[in-house]
């Protein structure tokens, strides 16, 4: 677990002591974000008693009478903290993330329920962010909604969402999707409220080194708030699909290796089986020589490496108007494919999914329930058996099932090649119909064998 932040409504009972030492051990994060701890003061004991055996370092801001207070605990032996600002709203601890090899700001926030003093709060962060410009993960209880369908039973403010979005714009961090529930907080009353007031906002370098990071949300037990937590689950989700691009072919050497794998593919058996062997082997040349030659890289790092030359530029020359210009052209671009790419994300996960009225969340579970779905669906008997004998139907001539029963000459098989849509592939994994094309004149002996009957 990367993280948890939990707005616990005071830390001075046992049981809610217990409840954090519980969530920590169980968990085991390597940041752990408390907001309103209610305390005047912070002292060791209070800290072996939260910390369990996962954390080793802590650092706290008193409360304001009876509200506020944060706490932040860490692991020090996988983050080492160099930079360290306290703020009655938040808790800022920069330093070696070791998981990255590289620097990263964790952030605790508590949002005060007073607008304007959220925006103060908005504007001391922005502040930070640019005093401190590295990648960020922020965390806790902003006390403010994005969308109106985050919240229930209260009045929607239109101001502070806006307030909210214009602050998540400014520092540049993304919201990724809540596995588990909708809401973190309710107020326990008759006239019910919930409202998603805690949550994570990371920078996009850190969802590009964490690209399957959920955030989940825990059962509510001692506080009116959820536990939140950050993690990278290592599931096994299955073989992923081979996606072919069609810039790959503008790639001369690439084309070669394809080529030749299919080529070199030497096979006996069915021709059925020759052709899916020859296709296998093509896929398998072409991650080989991905991997050796390091193309296959995303669009957002191609932009991620552009920036970095011309800051490299403009260190040796100078910042110019072009160069200026550039990087901000640049900036845009990136910042449009991320925010894709999280779009996509979010499309595409599959955080539970329902068999037979039961909500699954477990990834093996839904995988097996999948697997059984299609296999049971396709194993099902037709019911449907029409004579028939009395209906009237048009009838070939017998020159047109002649014709009908001639092979598949090479024109005919051409013709329905290229009529198809080049960007389809023949199944959910495999090769697309623009490579069928582009290669036609080295493949088709192996497609026409397979059209053929097997002997």
């Amino acid at each position: 677990m990367l993280a948890i932040s939990w707005n616990i409504r005071g830390l001075g009972k046992a049981e809610k002591k217990r409840a954090v030492r519980c969530l920590v051990e169980k968990h085991k994060p390597i940041m752990l974000f408390l907001q309103e701890t209610k305390l005047s003061s912070f002292d060791n004991r209070l800290v072996r008693i939260l910390r369990g055996s996962v954390l080793n370092r802590g650092m706290g801001v008193e409360a304001e009478g009876a509200s506020g207070g944060l706490l932040s605990l860490w692991n020090e032996d996988l983050f080492e903290v160099k930079l360290c600002i306290l703020n009655r709203c938040c808790i800022i601890l920069g330093g070696v993330f070791m998981a990255l090899k590289n620097e990263v700001v964790f952030c605790s926030v508590y949002g005060a329920c007073i607008e304007n003093e959220r925006k103060d709060m908005w504007n001391f962060i922005i502040s930070s962010t640019i005093a401190v410009p590295i990648p960020w993960v922020l965390g806790g209880d902003f006390n403010s909604v994005l969308e109106p369908s985050e919240r229930i039973g209260a009045g929607n403010h239109t101001g502070s969402m806006r307030s909210f979005k214009s602050f998540i714009h400014e520092i540049k961090v993304l919201d990724i999707p809540l596995s588990g529930m909708s809401f973190t907080w309710t107020n326990f009353r008759v006239h019910a409220a919930w409202a998603r007031l805690d949550r994570f906002l990371l920078s996009p370098e850190i969802l590009n080194r964490f690209p399957n990071l959920v955030q989940k949300g825990f059962y509510r037990s001692v506080s009116d708030h959820n536990a939140i937590g950050i993690s990278e689950p290592k599931v096994d989700w299955g073989p992923s699909p081979f996606r072919f691009f069609n810039w790959w072919m503008e790639n001369k050497e690439l084309m070669l290796e394809a080529i030749g794998g299919w080529k070199g593919c030497k096979v006996g058996g069915s021709k059925s089986r020759i052709l899916k062997a020859e296709m296998k082997a093509t896929k398998l040349s072409i991650k080989k020589w991905l991997l050796l030659n390091k193309t296959q890289v995303s669009t957002t790092e191609q932009l991620e490496d552009s920036l970095v030359k011309l800051d490299n530029k403009a260190e040796l020359e100078g910042w110019t108007d072009s160069l200026r210009e550039s990087r901000l052209k640049l900036l845009l671009k990136l910042w449009t494919n991320i925010r894709k790419e999280e779009q996509s994300r979010r499309r595409n996960l599959i955080s539970d999914i329902s068999f037979d009225g039961v909500v699954v969340t477990d990834p093996i579970l839904i995988r097996q329930g999948v697997f059984d779905f299609f296999k049971k669906h396709y194993e099902n008997v037709s019911w449907l058996h029409q004579k028939i004998e009395d209906l009237s139907l048009k009838r070939l001539t017998e020159g047109e099932r002649i014709n009908l029963e001639q092979p598949f000459s090479l024109d005919e098989v051409w013709e329905a090649v290229e009529s198809c849509d080049g960007n389809k592939a023949h199944g959910p994994d495999g090769l697309n119909l623009n490579f069928v094309k582009k290669n036609w004149e080295v493949i088709k002996v192996d497609y026409m064998n397979f059209i053929e009957t097997d002997p």
